[in-house]
């Protein structure tokens, strides 16, 4: 599944066409007839592209932009907007919102291409932030050590880890890049033979460096 996307709007032609569109590109879709219908399914679910009309009964789009960014601000870059009518007041709102918009009736290859780059973006920004705090949590000591696991050579924080690469910050020297390290990171209670790519000071005599992995015999 792509993501989740909320199509708001009152023509439900076109929301039960939009719902087989999306649904057949991969999409888990829900609707809503107006911009209260909408604000009810965002407490109950979270949605990465939201697609709203603006002219509809009950609460109109701008009200429902209004109202998600006040209390979700973080929504303001997924929202797409579809109308029929543009006159001074909307195109304002438009500008003034930052969203992106179609006029209806619009082109399906455009319509779609829009939702996949709105889809694509913030699943991008969820997955650095997840990064980010995965980062934080990891913040683990390691011990560089020789060729049998004994000698110590260095002992050093973990900033940033993945399966081949390993990121640490420590005190000392900087290190020689393609030189080979034995890694025990302790909390985890691995152990990993690595090459040095990359090594460069951070401030004063703490310095940053970058393994990977090597596969085989080095």
């Amino acid at each position: 599944m792509k993501g989740k996307i909320l199509v708001v709007d009152d023509d439900d032609a076109l929301l039960a066409l939009l719902v087989d569109i999306l649904d057949l590109r991969g999409f888990e879709v829900k609707t809503a007839r107006n911009g209260l219908d909408a604000l009810k399914c965002l407490e109950a679910d979270r949605f990465d592209v939201i697609i709203s009309d603006i002219e509809m009964p009950v609460m109109n789009g701008r009200d429902f932009f209004n109202h998600l960014v006040e209390k979700e601000p973080s929504m303001k870059g997924r929202v797409i907007f579809v109308t029929a009518t543009m006159n001074e007041d909307t195109e304002r709102f438009l500008k003034e919102s930052g969203c992106s918009y179609l006029m209806k009736p619009f082109k399906m290859d455009a319509f779609l291409r829009l939702v996949e780059g709105v889809s694509h973006a913030e699943q991008t920004n969820e997955f650095i932030e997840k990064r980010s705090e995965e980062r934080a949590q990891m913040e683990i000591e390691c011990l560089l050590m020789d060729e049998e696991f004994a000698t110590i050579s260095l002992a050093a924080t973990t900033v940033d880890i993945s399966p081949n690469s390993l990121g640490v910050r420590y005190c000392g020297e900087p290190l020689k890049v393609n030189d080979i390290f034995n890694v025990h990171l302790k909390e985890l209670d691995e152990k990993r033979r690595m090459t040095v790519v990359w090594s460069t000071s951070i401030v004063g005599n703490m310095y940053g460096a970058g393994f990977k992995r090597v596969i085989g015999n080095a």
